[in-house]
């Protein structure tokens, strides 16, 4: 099964780390959004985060 970019895991898994991007920012500033940070927050792997 071929991944393209409107698979609808990863048009979720990327705004679920765009919303704990997001959040983290708004809450803590740019030094609390760091790839484990939004992965966490998220609910998904860490390297999904730099997949996206």
């Amino acid at each position: 099964m071929s991944r393209t970019n409107d698979d609808p895991r990863a048009l979720r898994s990327r705004a679920a780390a765009l919303v704990s991007a997001t959040e983290l920012l708004v809450d803590g500033g740019p030094e609390k959004v760091t790839h484990a940070a939004v992965a966490g927050r998220a609910g998904i792997g860490r390297a999904t985060v730099y997949r996206h």
